[in-house]
């Protein structure tokens, strides 16, 4: 019974990695200042959903050498409940690295 109310929770702003870790869609973009607000002046999401959603590559990889490719990319931002819009943003940036690296 609580597990299933733990995963009906975890549908609202944050996902829920296998660690039992929560994540906000802010911790993926480039607008979030360090001290966890929004630079948009935007209030935290209360979905996996941001109009002014603007992913950066720093944010999802350590170094940037860690990077193998598109579909690594989008397992990742499917693995943090990313869909829709913010997923396809998040796959330009494949195009923006490739663009950038030759």
């Amino acid at each position: 019974m609580v597990a299933a109310l733990t995963a009906i929770e975890m549908q609202g702003s944050e996902a829920e990695n296998r660690e039992g870790a929560t994540m906000k869609l802010c911790e993926l973009c480039i607008h979030q200042q360090a001290i966890g607000i929004c630079a948009m002046s935007r209030p935290t999401p209360l979905k996996m959903r941001c109009t002014d959603f603007t992913p950066g590559m720093e944010r999802f990889f350590a170094a940037p050498a860690d990077y193998t490719g598109l579909e690594q990319l989008k397992q990742m931002a499917v693995f943090f409940g990313l869909s829709g819009k913010e997923l396809r943003r998040v796959l330009t940036l494949d195009e923006t690295q490739r663009q950038g690296c030759g």
